[in-house]
């Protein structure tokens, strides 16, 4: 459980608030590749080094940025697709209203131990949610800025005009510096209880040029419904990923099905007849419910686990989405106007199956899917 701390007062005046600040103004301090210098385990993701990024800002409950990622080819750390987004270099510009950057390589941050001080945050993110209703993306990128060792942040020392934009209000900061506090003392509490483990979220830094800022997008195991495991039901002959298609009989009422994380293998071939699977690595649930002609997906997740991006395909067939070149995971056409990038622990997605019915290729009582999520 989190305890939370006796508010803290930052007593900052000034005269005049620049309208752009820090995260949006130039400045002639360190890039990346200099801050790699004391983070050296800090690696090149293969398949990354030439992403292109398209940078907004996030949303009150959500994240400092939100970043769509393009470029990637296949690799073990990221994938094309919508992240969270952090800034890392708080003193340095980025244009976060729909900006396009091509060419940013990006670092796994997997492993580091100048790191793990943020990616334990990440990872306690849900609960910390849970336990502290009111806090905001802001208090979340003070957290970092202050969890990261370069550039240095310390907010009781800094100057008001030293702030971005977001984090000040005619004047004051509009962030609460309690909340900070009491996040900073959980985190400095627990940090040595935590160890880098398969399935965990961390953060994946990108390099952009000197004037530009660094950000860090969140990223964690892919995750599966596994489904009937039927032979021929795994996935590998498309670029973006693994999984299962399985079939779901629509008269057998409510079926619910593991989600497994990152556990997928197939041989060099991608024979789908042989793959293995560790039924150990179960992160959540999968309930299929249906009532006609809405078929309903409801996601629950493991405690210490949290589900977000996901992603849903039906099909009259199995191998309909093999048919498709390239189809991703994130090109998945359910669910419709949701944020990709929402932390959750259960939701349920309907999707009207109607029209597939329809369709003289199904048979009315069954339908196949594919269902898919990070963490």
């Amino acid at each position: 459980m989190i305890k939370r701390g006796i508010t803290l007062t930052i007593a900052i005046t000034i005269a005049s608030v620049l309208a752009f600040m820090s995260c949006d103004i130039i400045s002639e301090k360190g890039s990346l590749e200099e801050s790699l210098d004391v983070v050296p385990n800090v690696s090149l993701v293969e398949g990354a080094e030439n992403a292109s990024l398209k940078v907004n800002r996030g949303t009150d409950r959500n994240s400092y940025f939100t970043i769509e990622v393009s470029n990637i080819t296949p690799n073990g750390y990221l994938r094309n697709g919508t992240f969270e987004g952090w800034c890392i270099q708080w003193d340095k510009p980025i244009n976060s209203n729909g900006g396009i950057y091509e060419n940013v390589p990006f670092y796994s941050t997997f492993g580091d131990e100048k790191f793990k001080p943020i990616n334990f945050f990440l990872n306690e993110r849900r609960e910390l949610r849970a336990e502290i209703p009111e806090m905001t993306y802001r208090e979340e990128q003070i957290i970092i800025w202050t969890l990261r060792d370069f550039p240095k942040f310390d907010v009781e020392n800094l100057d008001i005009s030293d702030l971005p934009s977001s984090m000040v209000q005619n004047g004051q900061v509009n962030f609460d510096a309690g909340i900070v506090q009491t996040v900073l003392d959980h985190v400095r509490d627990g940090i040595d209880s935590f160890s880098y483990e398969d399935g965990q979220i961390y953060g994946v830094v990108n390099a952009h040029s000197e004037d530009t800022q660094t950000t860090l997008i969140v990223v964690g195991d892919t995750m599966y419904a596994f489904g009937d495991g039927y032979e021929g039901s795994f996935r590998c002959s498309y670029s973006q990923g693994w999984g299962w298609v399985f079939e779901h009989n629509l008269n057998d009422g409510d079926e619910t099905y593991p989600f497994l994380a990152g556990v997928g293998n197939a041989d060099e071939n991608c024979d789908q007849n042989n793959y293995s699977v560790n039924m150990d690595k179960k992160v959540g649930d999968l309930t299929i419910s249906y009532e006609a002609p809405i078929l309903s997906f409801e996601f629950k997740a493991d405690d210490d686990y949290g589900f977000r991006d996901p992603h849903i395909w039906v099909g009259c067939e199995r191998d309909d989405i093999t048919q498709i070149q390239g189809f991703a995971p994130g090109q998945y056409p359910y669910p419709v106007d949701f944020d990709q990038t929402l932390i959750f622990a259960e939701q349920t997605f309907d999707v009207d199956i109607s029209s597939y019915l329809d369709s003289p290729k199904c048979t009315g009582e069954s339908i196949f899917v594919s269902v898919h999520a990070g963490n």
